[in-house]
């Protein structure tokens, strides 16, 4: 192991060895998921490439699986899958119950609706228990996806995609109305980081694992504690133009309830919101029409910052 500075997820301000499951590169899971290499860490998870080695899929896992996507420690459940409580008091909580309630509604005859192919559901969900030291991890194992637009917009000059605006943004409103008039739900998230591009192969994923055979991971332990920390492998970025709306850790029910509070990401937010007034499904409907301005001109539309008075 090598010694070193703080890297990815202990460089955020809230981090805390004990809150992440310390995933090992070869790590099986379930006696299913092996680990292969880490994708990505976040304020609540780690994201990992991992392979199903009955099926001989690549799945994404998440500490948060086919992908396989870890969350951090959580400190309770819930056994109200939509109410705005679990929202406010754990995202992790609350995006484990939506996945869930989004995944009994794909599970029916609604499977076949273009909106359940442009939304990012759990393949599974499954619970890693470990000592007091780590406690309860939640694991969303999922179809493995590319990099989020944002990303995309880096390797294009200014950040505009005009070519891939009508395509990205057309599918995308298929996922959205498949929340609204389906499900029930609001995402209340939508920005170019929560829209990730379909990989249109393996052959990407299979790269990393031969670059993971050729030259292993070292995990780094650093000043911040015992717990080692891998570096995180890019994935190849893909122009397919076929978006998945992901991360629902914010998502909110819009029946049975009154959502009236300081919500949504600060370019994204409505102006019901800022005006403190009841909102529903169109603070979803401004989020897309601010991101495809976004995306065509390569600039924002507001500047949430006030530079006089800040």
């Amino acid at each position: 192991m090598a010694i070193g500075e703080a890297i990815e997820e202990q460089s955020l301000p809230r981090y805390h060895e004990k809150h992440y499951y310390p995933v090992k590169i070869g790590e099986v899971f379930k006696d299913q998921c092996r680990v292969i290499a880490k994708l990505g860490y976040g304020a609540y998870s780690t994201v990992w490439l991992a392979w199903d080695q009955r099926s001989a899929n690549p799945i994404y896992f998440r500490e948060r699986s086919p992908g396989i996507l870890v969350f951090t420690h959580s400190t309770g459940q819930s056994s109200t899958p939509h109410s705005k409580q679990d929202t406010e008091s754990s995202p992790i909580l609350n995006e484990i119950n939506m996945l869930r309630c989004l995944k009994r509604f794909a599970d029916t005859d609604q499977r076949d609706l273009p909106g359940v192919g442009f939304t990012r559901l759990a393949d599974d969900i499954f619970e890693i228990d470990m000592d007091s030291l780590y406690g309860r991890h939640y694991c969303i194992a999922s179809k493995p996806q590319g990099q989020s637009i944002r990303v995309l917009q880096e390797t294009f000059p200014n950040g505009i995609l005009p070519k891939l605006v009508k395509s990205i943004v057309h599918r995308l409103w298929f996922s959205v109305n498949w929340f609204h008039s389906t499900c029930g739900v609001i995402h209340t998230d939508i920005s170019p980081q929560n829209v990730l591009m379909q990989l249109e192969d393996d052959r990407s994923l299979k790269e990393i694992e031969d670059q993971e055979s050729r030259d292993p991971s070292v995990p780094i332990i650093t000043t911040h504690g015992a717990t080692p920390v891998y570096r995180s492998r890019e994935t190849k970025v893909e122009l397919s133009g076929l978006p998945v709306l992901a991360d629902f850790g914010q998502m909110r029910l819009a029946e049975g309830q009154t959502n009236q509070d300081w919500w949504v990401s600060d370019l994204y937010r409505a102006p019901e919101v800022l005006l403190g007034l009841p909102w529903e499904y169109p603070v979803d409907v401004w989020s897309i029409g601010v991101m495809t301005l976004e995306l065509m001109e390569g600039k924002n539309l507001f500047d949430p910052i006030d530079h006089v008075n800040n």
